[in-house]
């Protein structure tokens, strides 16, 4: 098990609300770097869901990074690439061969792994380091200023004018084990997180990793006077099957060998197929347009309700997906839907910051949300190992900020596009789409040493700028453009002429553009015809 490197020179007190995977990466890499976290998890903990996840290298690296290697190898299925599907027919329309040379380029697989097997792993990770989790603890109201009204222009406003909630008076006041002598905050200056136990936790940053029903968001957003939208537009029913029944089934055999990404594609709906648990289980995913029933109580991961409660006509589906269905005992149901960009993850205070699903208006069910989630825990922790006095916090949570809602709009937009591309209704952009990916499983089909260059360079173009990202190598490129400036707390221009200092100033008044910090993305280089095939598709760092 990993242990705690205690890099940070300026050890910080941390709350992290959520102790889902986002949550529990975020705490396992901030107390891995020196810091001290208490998550707070409203669940016992001890719900496993057999929910297949799709982990792209993008979030297998940091994974590997951690340690966990071995245990993903014990239990993960790697994809050998991704196969299309018509959804009313089952007739193999297009591929794409995750090349044994492009993934070594990205020092990581593409895994499929049920998502109980992620949050046990990180679990042990955060426990090992010493992160205090406090289970069936349920946060009720963040106060971002601890009670004591914010500054304006140097004076504290009138009671009546405050937006900061009243204190309970029944709540008793508690705080971290004691830090080291050489952590001097100011009290006043700490968000205060009550629970409903009646306790009151301070801390210098509270983290929001609590979910698309973030009670953090709300802390964060009201001083903005902005909501997030969530347009409700379709349904993700998840189901499990044994692969032992699958193989009794001469129409259902090939499945269980597959180590394919399947996708089904309908007209307004989607499928994924996957194998996890060593091929044990086969995941299934159907993304429908509208609810499968309507006498369901709830729409949440945790609740499972008996596959006969599915009232819906699914003769559209392929006999494959009809003979599944049927297969599966119980089904999750949840809400697919994405919402709008927030303008800001971080509360004016500069103390409350989001992370997850709280802050990324991503699709639940799409390939990338989780992995969005371990970038964050990257970003994080090693632009917080580099604090060492307190006015360095807000420059390197707008660091945070500015990173990944750069990162976040980017995987949106592809997400968003590919979920259309898997649903298109009949039509011209349904028949352009289906000739494009027959005339691509051609050249699909060819060996390494026969594809066609240009062919490689237009299939992977899009993959290696989500599959390549390297969060802890765009923080580094980030801290070797600004890190000399953070460290000297030198002085520079405002825009009126007078100089301030970075350690005087609000964050406000520094922009960190970055568009001038090259992040941590791979190139597709293509050679001429080489006897060295490995050198046809050369994965490079962007230099």
């Amino acid at each position: 098990m990993a242990t705690n490197t205690g890099t940070a020179a300026l050890p910080l007190k941390l709350v992290v609300v959520g102790g889902g995977i986002g949550g529990l990466a975020c705490a396992y890499a901030l107390q891995k770097v020196g810091h001290y976290v208490v998550l707070i998890e409203q669940t016992d903990g001890q719900f496993k869901s057999k929910r297949g996840m799709r982990c792209p290298p993008n979030m297998t690296r940091p994974l590997y990074d951690w340690g966990l290697g071995p245990e993903l190898e014990e239990v993960a299925v790697k994809a050998s690439g991704i196969s299309f599907l018509l959804g009313g027919t089952g007739e193999k329309i297009g591929m794409t061969v995750f090349h044994e040379q492009i993934m070594k380029a990205f020092r990581a697989d593409f895994l499929f792994v049920q998502h109980g097997q992620i949050y046990s792993m990180l679990t042990s990770l955060a426990l090992s380091v010493g992160v205090e989790i406090r289970y069936s603890s349920s946060v009720v109201d963040i106060d971002p200023y601890g009670g004591v009204p914010p500054l304006v222009n140097g004076h504290s406003p009138s009671t009546s004018s405050s937006s900061l909630p009243s204190t309970p008076s029944t709540f008793s006041t508690s705080s971290f084990p004691p830090s080291p002598s050489r952590v001097h905050f100011d009290p006043s200056g700490q968000p205060a997180v009550y629970l409903d136990s009646g306790e009151i936790l301070s801390a210098d940053i509270v983290f929001g990793v609590d979910g698309r029903e973030s009670l953090v968001r709300r802390t964060v957003i009201r001083a903005r006077d902005c909501e997030w939208a969530d347009d409700q537009n379709a349904w993700s029913i998840n189901l499990s099957i044994p692969t032992e029944q699958m193989k009794e089934d001469d129409d259902l055999r090939d499945l269980c060998v597959s180590e394919d990404w399947t996708i089904w594609l309908g007209e307004g709906y989607g499928v994924y197929g996957c194998l996890t648990d060593k091929k044990s289980t086969y995941s299934l995913v159907i993304i429908w347009p509208e609810t499968p029933n309507d006498k369901l109580g709830s729409s949440s991961w945790y609740e499972e309700w008996p596959v006969e409660n599915i009232d819906w006509d699914s003769r559209v589906l392929e006999v494959r997906l009809r003979k599944m269905i049927k297969l599966a005992k119980t089904f999750t149901c949840v809400k697919d839907s994405v919402g709008e960009p927030i303008d800001s993850w971080i509360h004016e205070s500069g103390r409350v910051v989001l992370a997850g699903d709280a802050a990324h208006p991503l699709l639940p069910t799409g390939s990338h949300h989780v992995a969005m989630a371990i970038e964050d825990a990257v970003t994080l922790s090693h632009l917080l190992s580099h604090v060492s006095t307190a006015s360095t916090i807000p420059l390197l949570l707008s660091a945070y900020e500015d990173l990944r809602q750069h990162r976040s709009h980017l995987v949106q937009t592809s997400e968003s596009r590919k979920r259309a591309f898997t649903s298109f209704p009949r039509g011209l952009e349904q028949e352009t789409r289906d000739r494009g990916l027959r005339e691509a499983m051609r050249q699909a089909k060819l060996d390494w040493e026969e594809a066609d260059e240009d062919y490689l360079r237009e299939e992977w173009r899009e993959y290696v700028d989500l599959f390549g990202y390297d969060a802890r190598e765009a923080v580094e490129d980030w801290w070797t453009k600004w890190g000399p400036l953070v460290r000297r707390g030198v002085r520079y221009s405002l825009s009126d002429g007078t100089e301030r200092s970075l350690s005087d100033t609000d964050v406000d008044e520094v922009s960190f553009d970055h568009q001038e910090v090259k992040s941590a993305q791979v190139e597709v280089s293509v050679s001429s015809v080489s006897a060295d095939t490995s050198d046809i598709l050369q994965i490079l760092p962007v230099l």
